[in-house]
């Protein structure tokens, strides 16, 4: 019994002591809060992951960073993915299970150091993460969707989502804008949604997407899966989410190398040609303009007394006019006779 007792409390001591060495590492998530000067608050959050790896995701000036980090009891070794300029060690103290103090040097030299605080955080990612193709994309959509529309009907009771873009940031992650419309107002509300935080802002709607999504749509990670089938490969820059007339709920994607394609959210299918209907439209636009800047430029060179056209000789001197050509000095006098350009 003694000996089993012995055994019992050397397990306990065992278990408080690897508690203990998790809860005091600096491997978590950290926060940074302030308001600047003006009073702009500002949230910066830093990821030291199990793999070895971190993000940075910060809303003030300091660009947002990822790569590999290594530990000692003292230092922090930041390798950047992204500029060789961000590499850097890092002296660190743990105050508790609660803060990282991190040892900064002030900017512009004469070695000045202080330490920033960053409070762990219990901040929870706003969208999952799931890792496929180079990236770490959101997903999970279809039913945070849900839930976010909900807290959208709060502002107005009639708002659906209409247009989801997504689009990578530097550190690797993605910043997703939902958008929101309420027909008994012509109001959008987007919002903004970051790995740690989301913000609100609304818009005139009148010339946003006002086509409601589907409920139910294929999630991000299973769309690129069917884009990699159609040979559309490389790291995701960009997606959207739309509903169009002719094709119902579309995905369109843009990766890294510029490869694009457009995509059923419902079955997966490869959809060719353009989905938007902005194209016809676009050419339709572009030939008007260009027949009438045609006629436009047929009347300004065209003289107006027997329809022959000048050829004023090719010199900054001359003012090219309807009725003629006229050499001035350097200072030009003002050109009374009509609509000319001057040429300089």
């Amino acid at each position: 019994m003694r000996k089993f007792l012995i055994q019992m409390i050397g397990l306990m001591l065992a278990m408080t002591t690897t508690a203990c060495a998790e809860q005091t590492t600096p491997v978590g998530v950290w926060e940074l809060r302030y308001q600047d000067a003006v009073g702009q608050s500002y949230l910066n959050v830093l990821e030291l992951r199990k793999d070895g790896t971190y993000a940075t995701h910060m809303q003030d000036a300091t660009p947002s960073d990822t790569g590999r980090y290594t530990l000692t009891d003292t230092m922090v070794t930041f390798e950047s993915r992204l500029d060789p300029r961000f590499s850097r060690d890092v002296p660190y103290e743990l105050d508790g299970d609660t803060t990282l103090k991190l040892l900064i040097v002030a900017p512009g030299g004469g070695g000045n150091a202080f330490y920033v605080d960053w409070t762990r955080s219990s901040l929870t990612r706003q969208l999952r993460i799931i890792e496929i193709f180079e990236r770490r994309v959101p997903g999970d959509l279809p039913s945070r969707l849900a839930a976010f529309a909900s807290e959208a009907q709060k502002w107005k009771e009639d708002a659906v989502p209409t247009w989801i873009r997504m689009t990578a940031r530097q550190n690797g992650e993605y910043e997703t804008i939902l958008h929101f419309f309420s027909p008994s107002t012509m109001q959008e509300l987007r919002m903004t949604v970051t790995a740690y935080d989301i913000k609100t802002s609304t818009h005139n709607g009148s010339r946003t997407a006002h086509r409601p999504l589907p409920p139910e749509f294929l999630d991000l990670p299973l769309l690129l899966i069917k884009a990699n089938e159609n040979q559309i490969t490389g790291p995701l820059e960009k997606a959207d989410l739309s509903v169009y007339e002719q094709h119902g709920a579309v995905w369109q994607i843009t990766m890294t190398n510029r490869q694009r394609g457009s995509f059923s959210a419902e079955t997966g299918a490869k959809i060719d040609g353009d989905v938007t209907g902005y194209k016809a439209q676009y050419e339709a636009d572009w030939n008007h303009a260009g027949e009438l800047w045609r006629k436009a430029m047929k009347q300004w060179q065209k003289d107006d007394s027997n329809g022959e056209f000048h050829t004023c000789p090719m010199d900054p001197i001359f003012d090219h006019c309807p009725d003629g050509c006229y050499y001035h000095s350097p200072s030009p006098p003002v050109v009374t006779r009509g609509w000319c350009s001057i040429y300089y």
